[in-house]
Formats: C-alpha cells, sequence, structure tokens
C-alpha cells in the first residue's frame, strides 16, 4: 500500500529520533535512523530493549509510574533524562502518541534533544539570581558610602563651617557699630 510505505519513509527519514513502543511490554517495536545515530545503539539492540533501558537507573521506579499515568492520560510532551549508550545523560522533550502498530496498542514518539537548552536555560537563571545579588551589594554599598562620607563631613567641616559662621556674624557685628 502506497500510504503504508509513505508513512514508512516519513518516520525513517524524519530529522528528529522517532520510535514505536509496546504499551503492554514497553519494548520497542521501531525506532527509526535519527534515533541509531542520536543514541548510539545498533537497531538490533534497540528493539531488544524497553524505555526504562535508556533511563538512569535511579529514574525507573518513577519512570515506569509516569508511564502507567500516560496511558489514561494524553499528554502533548514530556521531557525526560535519557541515557545514550555511551552512558551521556542528555535532556529530552518526547511527544508520544497512541497509536496501533502491528495489531498492538503502542506510542509513537518524536524525541527532541533539549540537553544545550536546558544548561543554558539554568545558567540565566543563575547569571540572573548572581547580577540580583551584586546590584543589592552595590546598592548597600553605596548607601554605607553616602552615610561614611556624610558623617566625615559632618565630623571634619561643620566645627568649621559653624566657626566661620560666629566669625562672619562677629564682623558683621563690628561693621554694623
Amino acid at each position: 500500500d502506497d500510504s503504508t510505505t509513505g508513512y514508512r519513509e516519513l518516520f525513517e527519514l524524519h530529522p528528529l529520533p522517532m520510535w514505536v513502543v509496546d504499551e503492554e511490554t514497553l519494548r520497542f517495536l521501531e525506532v527509526n535512523a535519527a534515533a541509531l545515530r542520536k543514541y548510539g545503539w545498533r537497531r538490533d539492540d534497540f528493539l531488544a530493549m524497553t524505555v526504562l533501558d535508556i533511563r538512569p537507573p535511579e529514574a525507573r521506579e518513577a519512570v515506569a509510574a509516569a508511564i502507567v499515568d500516560m496511558r489514561t492520560q494524553e499528554h502533548h510532551s514530556v521531557v525526560w533524562q535519557h541515557r545514550i549508550r555511551s552512558g551521556e545523560l542528555i535532556d529530552v522533550e518526547v511527544a508520544p502518541r497512541q497509536l496501533r502498530w502491528a495489531g498492538r496498542a503502542a506510542r509513537i514518539a518524536v524525541v527532541m534533544d533539549v540537553t544545550l537548552q536546558r544548561r543554558a536555560s539554568i545558567e540565566l537563571h543563575r547569571q540572573r539570581r548572581d547580577l540580583t545579588q551584586l546590584t543589592h551589594q552595590l546598592m548597600s554599598t553605596e548607601e554605607r558610602e553616602r552615610r561614611e562620607l556624610a558623617q566625615v563631613l559632618h565630623d571634619r567641616f561643620a566645627p568649621t563651617l559653624y566657626g566661620a559662621k560666629l566669625s562672619l556674624e562677629a564682623l558683621g557685628a563690628r561693621s554694623a557699630t
């Protein structure tokens, strides 16, 4: 069938990683070439794994619970941490959709690596926080310096100015007489 062939080609040639996962077993049923390139596994390796195998071990329990939740709700996208073949962890946004695949309940997912965006967002947040702290420190320092300057001016020049005022008043009083 031409439409099936067209969809298969669209799936395989899509520039972002995509896969189909069995809803019951969580096994990969199909992966595209972009997923193979991004994750580093061969197709046979991928098809022997479940979605839990690409998650960090400490996150598997939470992921399994979230997957059960996703079965009852339609999610637009979700951000997960995935482990690629090298062991590196990446942040990905996954957009899953339900479908039937070879007569089975499955989910097709498009996966986008958002690691750099998330790192940049975290760095931007850190820099904003640091800038806010520096601004507060600068304002506090300026205020402290103003108070110190006012105190110095008062302590050093107030007596001199008061003395000059008294001298002028005395001169003014003498010249009036």
